[in-house]
């Protein structure tokens, strides 16, 4: 924090027969002025002409990051819009709504309606200032909340961003709680370590560097207290670097400087010494080095996904997307912000939702029952029609390369049966899951035993492939990739078709001819769609 004395300066014009001169006296002047609503101690702007904010005075720093924000402009933008009315205004000016004062009070603009007050300035979140102001000290300061329920009737709620940026205009909130991010997983809670700088929102920012202070931060992390991905985890509400005040970039093909990436870009190569699957390997799907790819031999797919020059916002060019959504209550348009993160939400009556309903290449799809503005809004496919059948044809290729891999027949997610007692030579290797089929359960009990060896460091083809159809196949493992080759349609055809002949090439497997077929015209369509001949395989001995 960086503190400072206010001297102002004042020219005296002193005239002396035909000659001037300017001399500068300098008057110090009190670090705030008495607070408008003196009742509630908000302070608001110290010089409403300029945006300086009185707690800007001491907090110069702040001060000159946050006047580039779009909350430094909230009133402006409110008067602009042309739609001012009495109910906009507690949400573009400082008042009770968004910190600890109760929001059954009036405060601030609702109770002194002074210019003092307008725009979204330090006090909106962190409340009055004027106790701190008169003697700071570390007991008197206002913190701001991070806590947002997703139980948007939670009176908590209303200490946070949560105050405004929800209802018909600004759903925020409402989608936000919809969606993953809003859910506190008890697993990696529990887990501790590493598993917290993704999973819980002050670990996150604490491994992001950020050092803020706020009402939650030294609170005890266990399942019942961990914070989910609560706003400001994304969003800086000091500074506005990037889009939307987001932390990091979107635009950024470097997964450590995108934000998506930064956590959705985890375990996407298989691991030597452990048999655990694909964890959070969105982001290098994405750019096309995902998967395992064969002995001393690395390649990747990138594809117009992934290319930051065709699909400018990445990650959000897909999962992040505005809806027009006509209001049949307040009879007006607006727009769904895109928080639910899903690139084709369902819709009912014509509003963006979480839901079950069925996808392109299921049975009982309806064209027109899910929104895919982001596939058309990006430029990459003319109509949404369009991204449907794109969408149900390749997920019907990844489905029978996948399946010709690895045929989860009961759904569990689980190649191997964990019951079973008649171990492998080697006593690892037990038996394959009952009922399951495809190239990876012909392996002989004497190659499993020695190919699914994960003491020796050594990826095997049979690890590999399992990684890849766990990474690739629809529903084969809770972690992978999960968009049914949207990702990146041609690294997913590449890596499953390659995976089938190199089983065939180091178990001498027999590959059904109409596989065989299927596998040897989708290494050309991707040889052709990459401009280039296809990897020659290489084989492991392992």
């Amino acid at each position: 924090m960086t503190r400072q004395r206010w001297l102002l300066p004042v020219l005296g014009l002193i005239a002396l027969g035909a000659c001037t001169n300017e001399k500068i006296v300098f008057k110090t002047r009190a670090p705030f002025n008495a607070p408008r609503d003196s009742i509630n101690g908000f302070l608001g702007y110290y010089t409403v002409s300029t945006k300086q904010t009185t707690c800007g005075n001491c907090h110069v720093d702040q001060q000159g990051t946050w006047i580039g924000t779009r909350h430094a402009q909230a009133w402006s933008d409110l008067v602009g819009s042309g739609h001012q009315a009495s109910y906009c205004n507690n949400c573009h000016s400082v008042n009770q709504l968004g910190n600890a004062v109760p929001d059954t009070t009036k405060a601030g603009y609702a109770k002194v309606a002074d210019s003092t007050y307008f725009d979204v300035q330090c006090e909106s979140c962190h409340g009055p200032g004027f106790t701190h102001v008169q003697g700071p000290n570390p007991g008197n300061v206002p913190l701001a909340s991070i806590k947002i329920n997703p139980d948007t009737n939670v009176s908590r709620t209303s200490a946070t961003c949560a105050a405004c940026h929800t209802g018909v205009h600004s759903p925020f909130v409402e989608e936000w709680s919809q969606s993953p991010h809003a859910s506190v997983v008890p697993d990696p809670v529990n887990a501790g370590g590493s598993c917290l700088s993704c999973h819980e929102g002050r670990s996150v920012l604490k491994a992001w560097g950020v050092n803020t202070n706020y009402v939650e931060k030294n609170d005890a992390i266990n399942v019942g207290t961990a914070l989910p991905t609560v706003c400001v985890v994304c969003h800086d509400p000091h500074a506005k670097n990037n889009e939307g005040q987001l932390r990091f970039p979107i635009d950024n093909g470097d997964p450590a400087q995108n934000l998506c990436m930064r956590c959705h870009n985890r375990r996407a190569t298989a691991p030597s010494n452990s048999p655990r699957g694909p964890h959070a390997p969105q982001g290098s799907v994405v750019l096309g080095t995902a998967g395992w790819w064969g002995i001393n031999f690395v390649d990747t797919v990138p594809a117009t996904h992934g290319n930051v020059s065709v699909n400018t916002r990445l990650c959000a060019g897909c999962h992040v997307n505005r809806v027009t959504v006509t209001d049949t209550a307040g009879n007006f348009a607006f727009q769904s912000v895109g928080h639910l993160f899903l690139p084709d939400p369902c819709l009912v009556n014509g509003k963006p939702t979480t839901g079950n309903c069925a996808r392109p290449g299921d049975a009982g799809y309806v064209s027109g029952s899910r929104s895919f503005v982001g596939c058309v809004s990006g430029q990459c496919h003319s109509t949404a029609v369009q991204a449907e059948n794109a969408f149900a044809s390749q997920r019907a290729a990844v489905g029978a390369l996948a399946d010709a891999l690895w045929t989860d027949a009961n759904g569990n997610q689980k190649l191997f049966d964990t019951t079973a007692t008649s171990p492998g030579p080697g006593g690892r290797f037990a038996a394959f899951d009952a009922g399951d089929t495809g190239l990876l359960t012909q392996l002989s009990a004497a190659q499993a035993d020695t190919a699914f060896n994960y003491k020796d460091n050594v990826v095997s083809v049979a690890e590999g492939v399992l990684f890849n159809v766990r990474l690739l196949g629809e529903d084969r493992y809770a972690n992978g990739d999960g968009s049914l080759g949207v990702h990146n349609p041609l690294l997913y055809q590449q890596l499953l078709a390659t995976s089938i002949n190199q089983l065939k090439s180091r178990y001498g497997l027999p590959v059904p001819p109409a596989v065989q077929a299927l596998v040897d015209q989708t290494l050309l369509r991707v040889a052709a769609a990459r401009g280039r001949p296809a990897p020659a395989i290489r084989v492991s001995n392992r």
